[in-house]
């Protein structure tokens, strides 16, 4: 979207997505990501590799784009195609008749980024930033995040999946080589140890089971992913143990609120990074296919 205009830049730092604004998606090698997603589980939203299994954590997300953990998950309602126009009018002056007609070709209440991106160059919102942060501050947008990752993971590694296969395949068969040649070595296993004075490790990202975004939910285990974290890797119990039933929405709200009381418990802090308990690989490659080639 670029960056903000200068009235409303308070209210976007305010809202917790500052971080947003410099993140760019041209520069994404397709053939490195699609090595990658053809090794995501998503039984247990997971990497399988020869060392293991790794994640994308919560942790992660605070460290790369800069979103708050803390808060509350993210919930909106479903806008009809009138209040959606309203809504573009009110916020960046867009004339009713052209919002109408996005909207219209859109069929409901929603418009296209490369749209909303035109109007909001072209417009110079109003004195807006108290309704932007009302509406954007609280909310842990790190869990909205990878909730949201989660699920397009989970559906780009199905086998009839077209969207993210790109034309850089040279590439994408030597990341493939390389993956299954990894070794514990190798693996930087905390790679933000020197930017923690800047996004210190939150307890949150230990919570378990679910994060959520409105309607969608998706299992949060960390325990497969204790090496990540600086603890121990320990043989994690089975993700169907450990779901709690099937808890609603309010009930998930909760557990993320009160997420002190919901957190792995028994971790052991790891001395050398990247150590696991010697039945660990053992029991992994027992379970798992962690090579391709």
């Amino acid at each position: 979207m670029g960056a903000p205009h200068s009235r409303i830049l308070p209210a976007v730092e305010l809202s917790g997505l500052a971080g947003l604004v410099g993140v760019s998606y041209d520069t994404i090698d397709k053939g490195f990501l699609c090595a990658f997603v053809e090794r995501w589980h998503a039984e247990t939203h997971s990497f399988h590799m020869p060392v293991g299994e790794l994640t994308i954590t919560l942790d992660d997300v605070s460290n790369l784009l800069h979103l708050p953990i803390i808060g509350q998950f993210y919930t909106y309602p479903r806008l009809d195609a009138t209040t959606t126009t309203d809504l573009l009018v009110d916020s960046l002056s867009v004339d009713w008749g052209v919002a109408a007609a996005e909207t219209g070709h859109c069929w409901g209440g929603h418009v296209r980024l490369s749209w909303l991106r035109e109007m909001y160059r072209t417009h110079v919102p109003r004195d807006n930033g108290l309704w932007l942060h009302r509406h954007t501050g609280g909310y842990s947008w790190a869990a909205t995040a990878l909730t949201h990752m989660y699920e397009q993971l989970g559906d780009g590694s199905y086998a009839n999946t077209r969207q993210l296969v790109g034309s850089r395949l040279s590439t994408f068969a030597s990341v493939r080589m390389e993956l299954d040649s990894l070794c514990i070595g190798v693996v930087q296993w905390m790679p933000y140890e020197e930017h923690k004075a800047v996004r210190p490790f939150e307890w949150i990202s230990l919570f378990s089971v679910y994060i959520q975004l409105r309607a969608c939910r998706q299992m949060h285990f960390p325990e497969l992913v204790l090496r990540q974290i600086g603890y121990i890797q320990c043989i994690p119990r089975h993700p169907s143990t450990v779901h709690h039933g099937n808890p609603s929405t309010s009930e998930i709200d909760h557990r993320w609120l009160d997420f002190n009381a919901n957190l792995v418990q028994g971790v052991v802090l790891a001395t050398d990074v990247g150590t696991c308990v010697p039945a660990y690989l053992e029991w992994f490659r027992s379970i798992s296919h962690p090579y391709i080639i």
